[in-house]
């Protein structure tokens, strides 16, 4: 105990002025680390006197400290990437990468880890283009065009409700219209895998949200979402279909290069937790902000999926 709190002391009293000003970028850590170590001298100072006996005293000053450090690290959800197919997969990492690189971290530290993995997507990628054509893929083409036209008839709908006489109507209209601005401005140039995660994001909220539920049945558009979330669900599991096809032709290949990008992409995450402490707002911060709002869009996506073959699993057959 009197060397940790020697260690401890020395730490928290040394001078903060004129030194830690100039200090570079990548010292800026132990400015906070300090200041965490302050906040618990503090907090010893006011609790120390009511605690005779040394050891329980310790344990409550070490998650105290645990505490402190945990408030100044942002950190990454968690996803479970074997749960992504292998199309989702590849998006995931390229939406990953284009955040990071987005971001400015990559000019600093992470343009090793951030080019380590481009250079794998860039060979899972070679592998799908460089596959025989698919008989799958006329089926994909007109699905996809299919839900690309039940976007864009919704949407006009939606678009002329928000002009309509009637203040109901053109509420309902509004509600819908910045629900579906949040998804981004234009949802059928996106690729496959990102308008269907895009598409059952914007289909959850409308079944999940009262006000947004109850501006669907305002504007009667009940049949149009039923038939969109069909389509987008059809044109998902034949997406599996094709993507399986690819995986069964290259089987340890393609298992291999998703072990080695699972072991990249945990590395990246890692260093951009430790940036975070650095620039917890510029840069790591939002950075950091951003991927989490990616890998929670993933888990939607995973969560729908699971959910929708439950429902299937519990459908009662029929007796005729």
């Amino acid at each position: 105990m009197k060397i940790f709190f020697y260690k401890f002391t020395h730490i928290t009293t040394q001078p903060k002025t004129n030194y830690y000003e100039n200090l570079s970028l990548t010292a800026q850590p132990v400015i906070r680390i300090q200041n965490s170590f302050t906040t618990v001298e503090t907090y010893i100072s006011e609790k120390r006197k009511s605690y005779k006996d040394n050891t329980d005293f310790s344990e409550i000053l070490k998650n105290k400290t645990k505490q402190n450090f945990k408030k100044n690290i942002d950190m990454i959800n968690s996803i479970t990437l074997n749960s992504l197919r292998n199309a989702e997969f590849i998006q995931f990492c390229k939406d990953f990468t284009s955040i990071v690189a987005n971001s400015s971290l990559t000019v600093h530290s992470l343009q090793i880890q951030h080019d380590a993995m481009i250079r794998k997507i860039s060979e899972m990628e070679t592998m799908f283009k460089n596959t025989t054509p698919s008989p799958i893929t006329p089926e994909l083409e007109e699905l996809d065009w299919s839900r690309n036209k039940n976007i864009m008839g919704i949407f006009g709908i939606i678009n002329a409700y928000t002009c309509h006489f009637d203040p109901t109507y053109s509420y309902a209209a509004t509600l819908l219209q910045n629900n579906i601005k949040l998804y981004g401005s234009d949802i059928t140039r996106e690729t496959y895998q990102s308008e269907t995660a895009i598409i059952s994001n914007i289909i959850s909220d409308w079944e999940t949200k009262p006000e947004l539920t109850s501006a669907i049945g305002t504007l009667n558009l009940g049949q149009w979402v039923i038939e969109l979330k069909k389509v987008n669900q059809t044109f998902s599991d034949t997406y599996h279909r094709y993507t399986q096809e690819f995986t069964n032709n290259y089987p340890g290949t393609f298992k291999s290069k998703r072990n080695e990008m699972v072991s990249i992409y945990y590395d990246l995450c890692k260093y951009l937790s430790a940036f975070s402490v650095v620039q917890p707002t510029s840069w790591g911060g939002n950075t950091i902000h951003e991927v989490n709002t990616l890998i929670n869009q993933y888990n939607q996506v995973i969560v729908g999926r699971t959910t929708s073959v439950k429902t299937e699993k519990t459908v009662p057959v029929s007796s005729n």
